[in-house]
């Protein structure tokens, strides 16, 4: 094996495990995360859904409970909203291990990469709320803007 090959293909190991080492300290993160959050069960909460394919996203009213936004992404919940969003009191939600499971890429979030369903919710503190009519209107209007560019 030349010693051209042999670098390559070392970046390449090199770079899987950064890329694994990140996906690791994520995990920690997000189980860290579920400890602390608190679910608004028995609480009707309005979300933004937003599917994998292009245009795909609607405004629902679900329970608040951890295993309705669980169902909604189909898997474990990981935050994971860009901080433009957290600034507004505004979370997503998407399946922790997407990439793991080969879900779909989320056209809808471009230039962001997603995979999978994932959901929009308020936070309050500690706690996932109720979407109000302006973070509504400010998602959408967000989601709009990115399929255009």
């Amino acid at each position: 094996m030349s010693r051209k090959i042999f670098c390559t293909f070392l970046k390449e190991i090199l770079k899987n495990v950064l890329t694994f080492s990140k996906l690791f300290d994520k995990m920690i993160n997000v189980v860290s995360t579920h400890e602390k959050l608190h679910f608004m069960e028995d609480c009707q909460m309005r979300v933004i859904i937003i599917g994998t394919e292009r245009g795909a996203f609607e405004v629902v009213e679900i329970d608040g409970s951890l295993e309705s936004l669980q169902e909604m992404v189909g898997g474990h919940i990981e935050c994971c909203a860009p901080a433009e969003l957290v600034e507004k009191g505004i979370q997503m939600l998407c399946n922790e291990e997407g990439l793991l499971k080969g879900l779909a890429p989320n056209e809808n979030l471009y230039p962001f990469f997603y995979v999978g369903p994932c959901v929009m919710v308020a936070t309050g503190g500690e706690k996932f709320l109720s979407l109000s009519d302006k973070q509504r209107d400010y998602i959408l209007a967000w989601l709009y803007w990115n399929l255009d560019h």
